[in-house]
């Protein structure tokens, strides 16, 4: 998945409202908490990482009438949106079944809405791409499909940014850590430039921030989901924190399992010539 950040006026969203009436999108362009409180929506279902609000991800859907149908509501409306929600045990699914909703347990109930950026045809599917938005809650499902369509619940950003110094303090060690695990991780190096990235965020913002923090994160499908899920922006900074915690250490784990390695190859290597001159000399 490659994900980017958008523009630092989409904020994040914390309190929960009810949907108002559903909005048009023939007319609507606009990103992050300017977009509509469409509904209802196609539901989807992803089976890696949920999808954060301020980030493109990708994702495969192998189901030819789901695929089909995001095609309709693409050349119907260039803004179509469709809500994408985190698969339960993922890993127990049989992979063609991947993307197929049988039944509301299927999936956690918090996911993002979404607006569709492309969809790029492959030989076992298609790949969407989806820019996220804001969070949503489940309400109920109307139909199976597939694709599944159901009513959703839209999370609306706090009036006032809280703030206070055990936030403060939070936002403080998530950001120590990230520049700490950005230098350990060649990988994340590679794809993250830290200075663009930072840029691109309110680093006082603390819901921003988070999302981030997590959007970059190696930890298990679950334990995103739980950041996805938390309304409490300070119960959220905790979780992230300690998300980035066990990146940092697991990171730190690998280059020492790496340092091991190349010495170890280093000096098998050494020996190799070594013998290899004593035959010459012999």
């Amino acid at each position: 998945d490659e994900e980017f950040s958008e523009s630092n006026r989409e904020k994040l969203t914390g309190e929960l409202m009810e949907t108002p009436p559903r909005q048009r999108n023939t007319l609507v362009s606009a990103t992050g908490e300017n977009s509509p409180f469409t509904n209802p929506l196609l539901i989807l279902p992803t089976s890696r990482k949920p999808v954060f609000p301020g980030y493109m991800s990708a994702f495969m859907v192998k189901d030819e009438a789901t695929i089909e149908k995001l095609k309709e509501a693409r050349d119907k409306d260039a803004n179509s949106y469709v809500g994408v929600f985190l698969r339960k045990n993922s890993s127990l699914e049989l992979p063609e079944k991947s993307d197929i909703i049988k039944d509301l347990n299927d999936i956690y109930s918090v996911g993002t809405f979404a607006q569709i950026q492309n969809i790029v045809k492959t030989d076992v599917g298609a790949q969407l791409i989806v820019l996220g938005h804001r969070r949503v809650s489940l309400l109920g499902i109307d139909a199976y499909g597939p694709p599944a369509v159901g009513r959703v619940k839209h999370w609306r950003k706090p009036l006032q940014t809280p703030s206070s110094d055990r936030i403060k303090a939070y936002m403080n060690e998530i950001i120590a850590s990230i520049r700490e695990l950005v230098k350990i991780n060649p990988l994340l190096q590679e794809q993250l430039h830290l200075s663009t990235w930072m840029g691109r965020i309110d680093l006082n913002n603390p819901y921003q921030l988070a999302d981030f923090a997590t959007a970059i994160s190696t930890a298990e499908g679950h334990e995103l989901q739980r950041v996805l899920e938390l309304e409490n922006i300070e119960e959220r900074l905790s979780v992230v924190l300690e998300l980035l915690v066990k990146d940092r250490e697991l990171a730190k784990l690998q280059k020492e399992i790496n340092q091991q390695v190349e010495e170890k190859m280093s000096k098998q290597q050494r020996e190799y010539f070594l013998r290899e001159q004593l035959k010459s000399i012999k």
